[in-house]
């Protein structure tokens, strides 16, 4: 949908623009990922990997938002791609540590290359003071800026009769 076709109501909704744009990015992100095998909670999961070093799988599902089952697939993937690898805790037995393994940082390298990419081209448009802007406000957005509450999810209504 172009700017012009937008009804002028839409084209003034944070919302509904952040949504569209994020469809945008999240469409363009994927594609460049699925090049290498990988989605996006793949990319993400192998990121904080990296960065934080060896953590157990439950503290890196907690951290980003993941239920246990989603982590225990993702991770399961990671390890057949060699990308990562589950290591004994020291400090409890019981325990299963996530290592980033070097054929692990080696993908990683090619996906924050596809990353940029997807960044570069959706950020065409835009200067590099407009996309430093941008960032700064859509973080903002995420914290929830310095007095309000962070959005919470819309909960499902639960009075709804049985689907048929």
């Amino acid at each position: 949908m172009k700017s012009a076709d937008t009804p002028t109501a839409l084209r003034q909704s944070t919302g509904f623009l952040l949504g569209r744009a994020a469809a945008i990015a999240r469409a363009d992100f994927r594609t460049r990922l699925e090049a290498h095998g990988i989605n996006a909670k793949h990319y993400t999961v192998l990121t904080h990997v990296a960065e934080r070093g060896a953590r157990s799988q439950s503290a890196i599902g907690a951290s980003l938002g993941l239920d246990r089952t989603t982590m225990v697939q993702l991770i399961d993937e990671l390890e057949r791609l060699g990308a990562v690898q589950r290591g004994l805790d020291p400090r409890n037995r019981r325990a299963w540590l996530i290592l980033i393994t070097p054929a692990g940082r080696s993908l990683l390298r090619r996906l924050a290359r596809a990353a940029g990419a997807s960044d570069r081209a959706i950020q065409a448009g835009l200067s590099e003071a407009e996309v430093a802007q941008l960032q700064e406000l859509l973080a903002r957005i995420i914290e929830g800026g310095p007095s309000q509450p962070v959005a919470r999810p819309i909960e499902q209504p639960t009075n709804l009769p049985a689907s048929p």
